[in-house]
């Protein structure tokens, strides 16, 4: 198992997998499963790591080597499973991680091209094209990534672009330093908490609110 996501609406849990991914109905007990190798169009399997639901209901789906996909209207007869085909707005390679922003714009985290936001702009200019996990902090409107190389980065996002606000890298004797850059899984408590995975480093914790110089 890659990624799971609740879907409260439905009460229905979607689980990316090395092989597609699956819908659970918690009420009925039943597994609806996508892009696996039960299916004839796709009998090598899709190892699928990211999950994420956009305000309009739109289930994206990040993959190893094989794009991002958009499953449209799940569970509704009118149900449609496609491919994302704008080359210049998606990621290549493996996407490790999804977040959509409060003006619905879909940002897509990669180990091969970085940060991309989907869309015809294209990528955004920012100190590593390593991303591994994002999370949209939405009172604050900001985008937190965490990075393979750089630490963790905190983003403003704009309706057209992208502001680096700050980054955290390696400086253990520092107030707000990490042990190491490089950081992975992301997780904003209730009490504003913003806690930190890394590889090799142990976890972390830092207040996640932005400073006045920030906002």
């Amino acid at each position: 198992m890659n990624a799971i996501y609740k879907e409260e609406a439905h009460d229905r849990l979607w689980i990316g997998t090395r092989n597609g991914f699956s819908c659970y109905d918690l009420a009925r007990r039943t597994y609806r499963n996508y892009l696996s190798p039960a299916q004839p169009s796709h009998t090598a399997g899709t190892d699928v790591l990211a999950l994420a639901q956009t305000a309009d209901g739109t289930l994206w789906v990040g993959t190893i080597n094989q794009g991002l996909w958009q499953l449209r209207r799940p569970g509704t007869a009118r149900e449609q499973l496609v491919p994302c085909t704008r080359p210049a707005g998606v990621p290549q390679g493996s996407v490790e991680s999804l977040a959509e922003d409060r003006y619905g714009t879909v940002w897509a985290a990669s180990l091969a091209q970085g940060l991309r936001r989907y869309g015809p702009d294209g990528r955004a200019e920012l100190p590593t094209d390593q991303s591994m996990f994002l999370l949209y902090d939405r009172p604050h409107d900001v985008l937190w990534a965490s990075t393979r190389d750089a630490g963790l980065l905190k983003l403003r996002v704009l309706p057209d672009s992208l502001v680096l606000l700050r980054q955290f890298v390696a400086n253990p004797n520092g107030v707000d330093g990490l042990s190491v850059s490089y950081t992975w899984p992301l997780l904003l408590d209730r009490a504003g908490t913003l806690w930190i995975g890394t590889i090799g480093g142990g976890p972390h914790r830092s207040a996640a609110t932005a400073t006045p110089a920030e906002a």
